[in-house]
This record gives C-alpha cells, sequence and structure tokens, in this order.
C-alpha cells in the first residue's frame, strides 16, 4: 500500500496567496464603487434633464396662454390663474387654493413644492431712456408669471428658462416668505431686464449674473417675470 506524504507550504507561500487575495478583493470593491457612484451621477443626470424638459413644457404653456389672453383681451385687469388654466396654461388637475390669498387660485409647479400663479400688471414700464425711450407694458395690460418657493437648486435654472422667451420684458427674483400674497406687483431684485420690444434688438433679454447669484443664495425663491405682447 503506497502513502502519499503531504508536506506543509512554507509560511511564506499562504502569506502570498493571502496577499493577492486581499489585493484582488481591493481592486474588485473600488471597481465596484466606481461603477456605483458613476451610476449614480447618470441617474441624478437624467432625474435633473427630465424636471427641466418639465418645467420647460409648463412655462411654454403659461407664455403661450398669456400671449393668446394678450392678443385677446387688452386689459389684463381681471386677469386671474383660473383664466389661464381654463384657456390650458395647466392642466385643471394642478388647480389648488392659493396657499395665502383667501379666494384665489394657484396651480402646483412641475418643481416639487412650488407653486405658480398669474396676476395683472399694475405698472407702465419704459424701456430706455431719452430720445430712445419707448413704453413696452402699460399699467393693466402685461401679465405677471409668478413661480413661488423656487428651492435654491433651481433658482437659476428657472430665471434663465423665463428669461429666454420672446414674450417676457424682465424678470424679478427676492427670497421667499410664507406670507406671499396674489401678484400685482412686481417687487424684489431685477435679474433679467428684457430687450424683445426694442426694434434694434439682437438678443430677448439680458441676465444680471450678480443680481441672480446674490438672490439664488437664499433657501427658496421667489420668481416673476413680466409677459408682453410681442
Amino acid at each position: 500500500m503506497t502513502h502519499t506524504t503531504t508536506h506543509p507550504q512554507p509560511p511564506q507561500a499562504l502569506q502570498r496567496q493571502r496577499g493577492f487575495g486581499l489585493v484582488e478583493l481591493s481592486i474588485s470593491l473600488t471597481l465596484i464603487a466606481a461603477l456605483l457612484l458613476g451610476a449614480f451621477y447618470i441617474v441624478r443626470s437624467i432625474r435633473a434633464d427630465t424636471a427641466r424638459k418639465d418645467f420647460t413644457e409648463q412655462a411654454t404653456k403659461v407664455m403661450a396662454t398669456a400671449s393668446k389672453y394678450l392678443a385677446t383681451y387688452r386689459s389684463s385687469f381681471n386677469l386671474s390663474t383660473d383664466q389661464l388654466i381654463d384657456m390650458g396654461a395647466w392642466r385643471a388637475e394642478k388647480k389648488i387654493t392659493h396657499p395665502v390669498t383667501p379666494g384665489a387660485r394657484a396651480a402646483t409647479s412641475t418643481i416639487p413644492g412650488a407653486w405658480e400663479d398669474v396676476g395683472r400688471n399694475t405698472n407702465q414700464w419704459t424701456q430706455g431712456t431719452g430720445a430712445a425711450a419707448y413704453i413696452f407694458a402699460y399699467a393693466n395690460e402685461g401679465i405677471l408669471y409668478r413661480i413661488n418657493r423656487v428651492p435654491k437648486a433651481n433658482c437659476s435654472d428657472v430665471i434663465s428658462e423665463l428669461a429666454r422667451y420672446p414674450s417676457v420684458a424682465k424678470v424679478w427674483a427676492r427670497a421667499w416668505t410664507a406670507n406671499t400674497e396674489h401678484p400685482l406687483d412686481p417687487t424684489g431684485t431685477e435679474v433679467a431686464r428684457g430687450t424683445n420690444l426694442n426694434p434694434s434688438r439682437n438678443a430677448n433679454v439680458v441676465l444680471v449674473p450678480a443680481s441672480i447669484t446674490t438672490v439664488c443664495a437664499n433657501n427658496y425663491v421667489e420668481v416673476l417675470a413680466l409677459v408682453v405682447r410681442n
């Protein structure tokens, strides 16, 4: 009967095997972590793009409906959010009771936690000075479109998006407060200045980067755009 003699491996060989295992495990864990991190950023980017697309679509509907309203009615004195909802600016299920103003209505925004409403312009706005001055909005003529309680993360995107529409003459923004009532008169910091009615225009609305940076430092922001006939 033949006996096979098993010789124990030297301690150094065992250490080498164990060492290679730890290196491979470390590499595997690093690769897995990198893949998970990459997937996280990809998903976050997709969600951000989707949210931006949803807001753009909703804002476009509001702008188109506001322009239609201004083309039909010269005065916006009796304007209400209900009217623009009925005209298709927002889907009917988005209509909510205004969070601050009793008896008024608002609409939920595509931005989580924010709401949107409209009001009449109570001021006469002039663009330019001297011989180049012209009136681009009379009192009770323009429409004030507001997105309220915009989170800091969305602030600059919302301002930039509103500024690109040809019917927007000015954009204001300020820190949001819980008692902000239905819009009638724009207050706050001018963050975008319109050139859309100037015959020699080369651009739509000029952004004011320093003002945007200051306003968007707040945790929540109220953004308001003056929509005029274009």
